[in-house]
């Protein structure tokens, strides 16, 4: 295991309920970039980019999938509404 002894929760706490406010209002629910065309959002093209993710490993409803890294959970939500499997965002 990797320790930090100078970083602190409330640093750490500090700086994601301060980023989460700009990655909201930039990407909506998804932190990560995406697929799209010159007339489409950033919102779109990381929904897009999930869709096109799940397609690709050939997710089924019904799949258990483990969303590693998932940031503000918004794949993982995504793909349990849409696509009706069940998520677990690390």
């Amino acid at each position: 295991m990797i320790s930090c002894p100078d970083v602190r929760k409330d640093v750490i706490r500090q700086h994601y309920n301060i980023s989460t406010i700009f990655y909201r209002v930039l990407w909506g629910q998804h932190i990560h970039h995406g697929l799209w065309s010159a007339n489409e959002s950033p919102k779109l093209a990381a929904r897009q980019l999930t869709e096109q993710l799940a397609a690709e490993a050939s997710v089924q409803k019904g799949d258990r999938i483990v969303d590693i890294g998932c940031g503000m959970g918004g794949s993982s939500i995504h793909l349990a509404k849409h696509l009706d499997c069940n998520v677990t965002g690390v």
